[in-house]
């Protein structure tokens, strides 16, 4: 039989290349292996076990969340309650007694956490270090060392007027000088200071 050439413009038939075979082949041998039983349910069990840890994750940082706030508003409302306090023994006037000076001045130290130390609790010190700890305010930053000073007078004064003799109920306002009497108004106003600024700084907070 004679054989004829191709027509002109015709294209020969396109014979599949050996790679593209192979690759076809492993295409098909993959398919073949996912659709395996096990195959199927331990990629199923890959992703449900993704999906669950994620589930975890998101659930710790919610609690966490929710323990971070806690303890804000915890340490804001003892901040609240030692300003008063301190407040209230710097307001005493007449009245000022050697059990408001001491009190007072226990208030304003820094109280170093121990575990041996069956006599701690948080100062106003302590709740600005924790608040600022945790809320990035810089209120022990900016107050720390007026109050600092506030408690160099207040311990000066006890050195002086104490005696063996004292008692808490003593009325010591007619033994301070002008100056002391003077850092006790001062101490009123920076207690009003310091809550204004934590209170200032929660509402930026909240916005």
């Amino acid at each position: 039989m004679t054989a004829f050439p191709p027509r002109c413009g015709s294209k020969p038939a396109r014979v599949p290349s050996v790679s593209s075979m192979e690759e076809a082949r492993v295409n098909k041998k993959v398919f073949e292996t996912l659709n395996q039983p096990f195959v199927l349910w331990f990629l199923t069990s890959i992703v449900l076990g993704f999906i669950s840890w994620q589930y975890t994750e998101i659930q710790k940082n919610s609690a966490a969340q929710q323990a971070q706030e806690r303890v804000l508003k915890r340490a804001n409302l003892e901040l609240k309650l030692l300003l008063k306090d301190i407040q209230f023994g710097a307001e005493q006037g007449d009245n000022l007694t050697v059990g408001h000076l001491n009190g007072t001045l226990v208030k304003l130290q820094y109280n170093a956490s121990n575990p041996e130390n069956l006599f701690y609790y948080p100062t106003l010190q302590n709740i600005m270090l924790e608040i600022d700890s945790r809320s990035g305010t810089r209120g022990l930053e900016k107050f720390q060392d007026s109050v600092y000073e506030h408690l160099k007078v207040i311990s000066n004064i006890l050195t002086r007027v104490l005696t063996r003799f004292s008692q808490p109920n003593q009325q010591v306002w007619a033994l301070l000088t002008p100056d002391e009497k003077a850092s006790l108004d001062r101490l009123s106003k920076l207690s009003e200071q310091i809550l204004t600024y934590y209170a200032g700084e929660a509402n930026n907070g909240r916005q």
